[in-house]
């Protein structure tokens, strides 16, 4: 038996949205590339014929919560390369400052340090990163 506070919460599933991927791109396949880089994806919202309809790819994934969400990922289509933009949907609070839903017990930078490393003065998280329903 194992005790409570002996157990690692350090993972959760969630789904997260895929933007602008070209229509041709709409596949599990596409799906499972890309959100692989996000974290173990454990499905694909796909038809029989495995392709995706709709605004954007849904790929359903273990996230690790202890490392800052990804805020898109560029991708190769047709020779082209497309900025493909993620958004979480039901994603719990979130740091704003350095992305991460769940802090190791050392904390985060400093959002002065965070900005720091933003040529434009802003933090790279905000409200964008959730899906709206």
């Amino acid at each position: 038996m194992i005790a409570p506070k002996d157990i690692v919460f350090d993972t959760e599933t969630m789904w997260i949205q895929l933007h602008n991927i070209p229509l041709g791109g709409m596949t599990r396949t596409v799906g499972v590339k890309i959100g692989s880089s996000v974290g173990e994806v454990l499905e694909v919202d796909v038809d029989e014929e495995e392709i995706g309809w709709g605004p954007c790819l849904h790929v359903q994934i273990k996230v690790n919560i202890t490392k800052p969400l990804m805020r898109g990922i560029i991708s190769s289509f047709n020779g082209s390369k497309v900025w493909v933009a993620f958004q979480y949907e039901r994603v719990p609070n979130y740091c704003f400052c350095c992305g991460t839903i769940k802090h190791e017990p050392a904390g985060f930078l400093e959002p002065v340090a965070v900005r720091s490393m933003n040529w434009m003065n802003e933090t790279q998280y905000g409200v964008w990163l959730r899906a709206s329903n």
